[in-house]
């Protein structure tokens, strides 16, 4: 038998010969395997979930940050004005000066009948969105023409209409 593989020329080489003789291959190396992201599980619900999920397929529940938020008034016209939801929680209402007491969203300018309570609504950011809670005001809180139970916490959605005595405030995301 003759090896044609070795020594670079075309002359054949005896088998048995010392040229013959193959050098060691080393041996294959291994090549890293990525492995896959582990389960993301739900706070709300410990379902687990894929990594890439933006919201729980057990619950909903969502994984993407809450948006900013804001509220602009609607009714009555007077004058275009937007406040954003920067506080946690933020209070709804008319100020009192004889109480030294100014919530964060003073409606005094808008409300000439005191239709708004002192201390009227609250709306409060958590990981799932927005509430808002109606803190037993005299003339009540809806949203979107639906009356709110007072202590209640209710979801706002974007473009949801509050209204809180007679004034009327729409909540955007941004």
């Amino acid at each position: 038998r003759y090896d044609m593989t070795l020594g670079g020329s075309s002359a054949p080489v005896p088998a048995h010969s010392p040229a013959a003789v193959r050098a060691p291959v080393a041996a294959p190396q291994a090549v890293p395997v990525a492995k896959p992201a582990p389960p993301k599980a739900c706070p709300a619900c410990g379902r687990a979930n894929q990594q890439s999920a933006r919201f729980c397929v057990g619950c909903g529940h969502s994984f993407m940050p809450v948006r900013p938020a804001i509220l602009r008034v609607i009714e009555p016209v007077r004058a275009a004005w937007e406040m954003p939801v920067a506080r946690n929680p933020m209070m709804l209402g008319r100020a009192s000066e004889a109480e030294g007491y100014r919530p964060d969203f003073d409606m005094t300018f808008y409300d000439e009948g005191d239709f708004v309570s002192r201390r009227h609504a609250r709306i409060t950011k958590g990981s799932r969105g927005y509430f808002v809670t109606d803190l037993g005001s005299s003339n009540g809180t809806t949203i979107n023409g639906q009356a709110l139970e007072p202590g209640r916490a209710y979801r706002l959605r974007n473009g949801d209409r509050i209204k809180v005595g007679l004034v009327v405030i729409q909540f955007w995301l941004r």
